[in-house]
């Protein structure tokens, strides 16, 4: 993971877990004197995946060795602004972590998350596109800034999207794929 993911990851957890603080490797320092401190210290080892299956569908990542980013196009959903928003998945990778459980005792705790590019919303508005609104939607070309927000547990994400990538004037257009059901 590289060192700026890491520090957003640090940020991720410190806004998740508030029973203590979470901070990068030091040294020094035992881990048992770091949690009466109220620290706990975190790994940056990761493992890292290049794709997923959820409920029968298939995502990959930017990493994966699709040239097109073919499964790399969301709908997950957004801490920031409440709803379900497009984004593009950089990587997957899993991570284990010291957390308090009810009884005040630190257990392992292992998550998967996505690290996610956001696209930005549209810069404008198309009155041709109301009619197809209820069908296609549109978004930037450009991605949000990286933040703690780049960083979501695997449940968040909703379904994979259709995208025609600068399908006019900086924008996307892009089509919410039908969820797979299991029965």
């Amino acid at each position: 993971m590289t060192s700026s993911d890491f520090k957003l990851f640090l940020q991720y957890y410190n806004s998740v877990y508030n029973h203590a603080e979470y901070i990068g490797c030091t040294s020094g320092l035992s881990a048992d004197h770091l949690a009466m401190l109220g620290y706990i210290q975190v790994d940056n080892s990761i493992a890292k995946f290049v794709s997923f299956e959820m409920f029968h569908n298939a995502y990959k990542s930017t990493e994966s060795s699709i040239k097109n980013n073919r499964g790399s196009f969301v709908l997950a959903f957004s801490s920031k602004n409440g709803s379900l928003s497009p984004a593009q998945i950089q990587y997957f990778f899993r991570h284990e972590v010291a957390v308090m459980n009810n009884q005040d005792e630190f257990v392992t705790v292992k998550h998967t998350f996505a690290m996610v590019k956001w696209f930005k919303p549209p810069h404008l508005e198309l009155s041709s596109f109301h009619i197809a609104a209820e069908y296609i939607e549109l978004c930037s070309s450009e991605f949000e800034e990286q933040s703690v927000m780049s960083i979501i547990p695997m449940h968040y994400i909703h379904s994979p999207i259709a995208i025609k990538l600068n399908y006019i004037d900086n924008m996307h257009a892009f089509v919410k794929m039908p969820e797979q059901l299991i029965i």
